[in-house]
């Protein structure tokens, strides 16, 4: 598809969610480039009736090369238009070539651990952690933080150690996370690419937690006609 259709696409998906009074939309890793924030930006402005549903629009990340490496990062912008900050990702993307007999690496620059969290009252502390970040180090430095609910935003094979992570933090420390995976990824294909996770209090009167598994389709040529993404309804009491 070409980035004028994704653009369309985007804004669909955002009207759509608003019309469900969907408070968080979230993209998967590399939805979006500069040009792309920008021209939702202006869309966000010029309807501005969409902010009185939509709080945060996550719109994944986009890779840029530099001279040495590159940099994969990406804008939360609120449901006005406004940028509020820039994530970047930290830990690089690595994959064996079976058939090149060789590891593809991600070309990221040297980066500094840094971790940002939204506080909005009501809502709490809202990490947003980039693929393989919530994985690593940084996942641990937003819990001490006190994040309660996480964003991700995925490009990856590694679905189901998410998911582990995700039961734990819900389990643990009684997070939310939602996580939206790039569609390349889906299993069984075209059915699954993200999921949500509640913490909840099971049969032995113990801290647990729910996994719900989305259903997702791409922006791509083939699924262009239909609806992109899933909704998650969730209440300010973290239930759903």
């Amino acid at each position: 598809a070409s980035n004028q259709e994704i653009n369309e696409k985007i804004c669909q998906t955002i009207d759509f969610a608003a019309k469900e009074h969907a408070r968080i939309v979230v993209f998967p890793e590399l939805t979006a480039n500069e040009k792309t924030v920008d021209e939702i930006r202006s869309y966000l402005i010029t309807n501005q009736q969409i902010k009185d549903e939509v709080v945060l629009i996550y719109l994944g990340t986009h890779w840029e090369k530099l001279e040495q490496g590159g940099i994969n990062s990406g804008k939360v912008i609120s449901g006005s238009g406004t940028v509020l900050y820039e994530a970047t990702k930290n830990r690089r993307y690595e994959q064996y070539i079976k058939e090149e007999g060789d590891t593809y690496k991600e070309e990221l620059s040297d980066t500094k651990d840094r971790v940002f969290l939204l506080d909005i009252p009501g809502w709490g502390r809202i990490s947003w952690e980039i693929c393989l970040d919530y994985l690593e180090d940084l996942h641990d430095a937003s819990t001490i933080l006190g994040a309660n609910i996480r964003i991700v935003t995925a490009y990856t094979d590694r679905l189901h150690e998410m998911e582990k992570r995700a039961k734990n933090d819900g389990s643990d420390h009684g997070s939310v996370s939602i996580l939206s995976n790039h569609c390349i990824f889906d299993e069984p294909k075209g059915k699954y690419s993200g999921f949500l996770t509640l913490p909840e209090i099971n049969e032995k009167r113990e801290m647990s937690s729910k996994l719900i598994k989305g259903t997702i389709d791409c922006l791509g040529k083939d699924c262009f006609k239909t609806k992109c993404g899933y909704l998650f309804s969730i209440n300010t009491d973290l239930t759903y």
